[in-house]
């Protein structure tokens, strides 16, 4: 089923907030999928990729797919990109940001016990 988008705030326009209709429709996760696959994405586990976009959002795997596009064409992927490409990259700068926080935690952590001590 379809459904059409919401509302968003886009910032203050003379000291009063703007509200802007946003009216995209919404697509279910197969025509999510298509849409890659019509973009060149090869995928060779379709209920794999569907499980990643149900539960991971296509919004939030769109911006790894531009280390997979010719220069000036974001829309096509370069032939022989895989959904398994796109996900790993996706997978690796997941895990990558989880252990940068947790380095900076214990950094802050260190910082606050000596702290009180000077």
């Amino acid at each position: 089923m379809r459904t059409k988008g919401g509302f968003f705030i886009s910032g203050h326009r003379h000291g009063k907030e703007q509200v802007m209709s946003h009216s995209k429709d919404a697509h279910t996760y197969q025509e999510q999928l298509d849409l890659l696959k019509a973009r060149g994405l090869v995928v060779a586990d379709e209920p794999s990729a569907l499980h990643c976009l149900e539960h991971h959002n296509y919004y939030r795997l769109s911006p790894y797919r531009f280390p997979f596009t010719p220069p000036g064409n974001r829309d096509v992927f370069r032939p022989g990109t895989t959904f398994e490409q796109l996900w790993a990259l996706y997978t690796f700068d997941r895990q990558l940001r989880h252990l940068i926080i947790e380095a900076c935690k214990s950094v802050e952590i260190s910082l606050r016990s000596r702290w009180p001590m000077r």
